[in-house]
């Protein structure tokens, strides 16, 4: 039965190539640190099915980088873009240093508008690999230049960060000045994207906004800034468009499972947007739905809904969490430690039953460690800063209850799964390397082109 359906789909795939019915616009969403126990934890948490876990092609995907280690978002957003593995740190350059091409080059050099969005800064990792080639993904200036010089057709979403050696202004002033001085439209606020339009390059810059925890909503969404791409980018050729959703990587490093829900969440309406274009023109859109790698060893002990109600009781992201609590730790009084169990209890367990006499017991422990050192505790850092030691332990007492744990605060070799719909989809319906992503999104689109090293 199951070599019946793969030599079936096989040919269903060589018979539409064959017809030329190859798509002429591709969209591919890349959760980053989005892996399997995410996708499974929010359905669980929701008791809803993700709309991206719906698609017909679905497989699992390695993600290590080129020595076989687990990878940063530099070497796996490089593989996904440019279909060669590479070290940590590089940006279209394969192991060696040698330049790479990315899939997005490859069909803008076939006539197809590009398109780049993320809610991430525009020269991190992921979005650079498509048109960046630098030693490192530290050299923000350098990577902003080309940034600017790619001549793509439309980015959208956080503005590019600064060099170490620049200040926040004038990091702004020189990004604005090098991408019009390249023919781009620049527009930031909250209404950037009403400025921008099709026939010219447009530069959106704004943060898309953060959901969940009762937030402002006035700046765009990670959707609304997919549907202008989409609208500026459509023409009759066809478009390559990469969308990105940073925050669940940070939500991974951060160990914050609730704000996991809201990030992913907004990251399907995201990929909604792509689903509505593929429905209005099934036969000439392709949509691949994937992820850079995992974060936070996220570990399932068989959660369920009503243990993982839990986490809609958090009133804010545990980095929010540090500044509550910092003041009491000056302190260092028991009044203090007292009123530290009672900002927890209310911040994770508004709804439910206090710390038992084990958890606050273990709270109090590294409360008083906490106070004693400084905030200088071992174990409590990742590559985006370090973490209050008591906001991250009432947070594993909170997991716990909900049968979930992090194991690290960085990226994991757990393989990610990678989904498909559109012609051509079937391609993705079998286990993979990310490295093939961008291949086979080549030979579905340009059927009668090979894929050159």
């Amino acid at each position: 039965m199951t070599k019946t359906f793969f030599i079936f789909t096989a040919l269903l795939f060589f018979l539409c190539t064959w017809l030329g019915a190859a798509p002429k616009y591709v969209i591919v969403f890349i959760g980053d640190g989005f892996g399997q126990n995410q996708r499974e934890l929010v359905e669980t948490a929701t008791g809803e099915k993700l709309k991206l876990n719906a698609l017909p092609s679905r497989a699992p995907t390695t993600t290590f980088n080129a020595l076989n280690e687990t990878t940063d978002s530099a070497a796996s957003g490089t593989a996904i873009a440019c279909g060669q593995k590479t070290l940590n740190k590089c940006l279209g350059l394969d192991k060696d240093g040698k330049a790479l091409k990315s899939i997005a080059v490859r069909l803008q050099e076939r006539g197809f508008k590009i398109g780049i969005v993320t809610s991430s800064p525009l020269n991190d990792a992921t979005p650079a690999a498509y048109y960046a080639h630098q030693k490192s993904r530290n050299f923000k200036r350098a990577i902003t230049e080309e940034m600017a010089a790619s001549n793509f057709d439309f980015f959208g979403g956080q503005p590019p960060s600064k060099d170490k050696k620049e200040s926040s202004r004038d990091a702004e002033r020189l990004t604005r000045e090098i991408l019009e001085k390249n023919d781009y439209h620049v527009f930031e606020g909250d209404d950037c994207l009403e400025h921008c339009k099709p026939g010219q390059k447009n530069a959106a810059l704004r943060t898309p906004r953060h959901p969940g925890f009762n937030l402002p909503a006035d700046s765009p969404s990670l959707a609304d800034f997919t549907r202008s791409a989409i609208a500026c980018l459509d023409n009759e050729t066809g478009f390559f468009l990469m969308v990105e959703k940073g925050d669940i990587d940070y939500s991974g490093h951060q160990n914050d499972a609730a704000k996991l829900i809201h990030e992913v969440l907004d990251f399907d309406e995201a990929v909604m947007v792509g689903l509505a274009f593929q429905k209005q023109r099934p036969q000439d859109t392709l949509i691949i739905v994937t992820a850079d790698h995992e974060t936070g060893g996220l570990m399932l002990d068989n959660p369920t809904r009503e243990t993982l109600t839990r986490l809609f009781a958090q009133k804010t992201p545990l980095t929010a969490m540090k500044k509550e609590i910092s003041p009491l730790a000056k302190q260092g009084t028991p009044e203090a430690r007292a009123q530290m169990l009672a900002f927890f209890e209310d911040s994770f367990f508004s709804c439910e039953a206090p710390f038992s006499d084990e958890e606050k017991a273990r709270l109090e422990k590294v409360w008083d460690d906490y106070v004693a050192h400084k905030e200088n505790l071992p174990g409590y850092e990742s590559m985006y800063g370090k973490y209050a030691a008591p906001v991250i332990e009432a947070a594993r007492i909170r997991d716990a209850r909900c049968r979930i744990r992090y194991t690290t605060f960085g990226h994991s070799k757990a393989p990610v799964w990678t989904s498909a719909i559109g012609p051509g989809h079937e391609a993705f319906s079998l286990p993979m390397d990310n490295t093939q992503i961008p291949k086979k999104i080549w030979k579905i689109v340009m059927p009668n082109s090979a894929w050159a090293e």
